[in-house]
């Protein structure tokens, strides 16, 4: 068995949430930015060297947010499983924003008011939103 650990985050900025498009197996995904953890990082510099490679920005790790707790099998591989950890960030200086790689087609700033998790093509990516959602709520009581 082999564990593809995924990094992923919710940034926001001005009450807009960044969603990315990206190909995955034949069709466009929304997804959250972040990716794959490599060899020798933890996750928070996993998701600092996504942000750099893929966005141009440094950012901040305001928050664990959570983290899986169901398996999720990978469409890629019949032995791998999937496994992923979600944080909420900020951007040092949001103005450096950019997409440095070909693979992210669309960056998309939404209100997270006006879209369901269903937005989301990621199974975890649903979860997450939704606990994301919640923190929201018991951060403005």
């Amino acid at each position: 068995m082999n564990i593809n650990l995924r990094i992923y985050s919710f940034l926001q900025h001005n009450g807009k949430l960044l969603t990315l498009k990206e190909p995955f197996m034949g069709e466009v995904i929304n997804k959250l930015p972040g990716g794959g953890l490599e060899f020798g990082e933890g996750t928070i510099e996993c998701l600092k060297r996504e942000y750099l490679e893929e966005l141009n920005l440094d950012i901040i790790i305001k928050m664990h947010l959570y983290t899986l707790d169901y398996f999720i099998p990978s469409k890629r591989a019949a032995d791998e499983q999937l496994f992923f950890v979600y944080y909420l960030v900020e951007a040092v200086d949001i103005t450096k924003l950019k997409v440095l790689v070909p693979e992210i087609i669309e960056l998309n700033w939404v209100d997270s008011k006006e879209i369901t998790s269903d937005y989301f093509s990621i199974e975890s990516d649903k979860t997450a939103f939704n606990l994301f959602l919640e923190q929201k709520r018991s951060t403005k009581n």
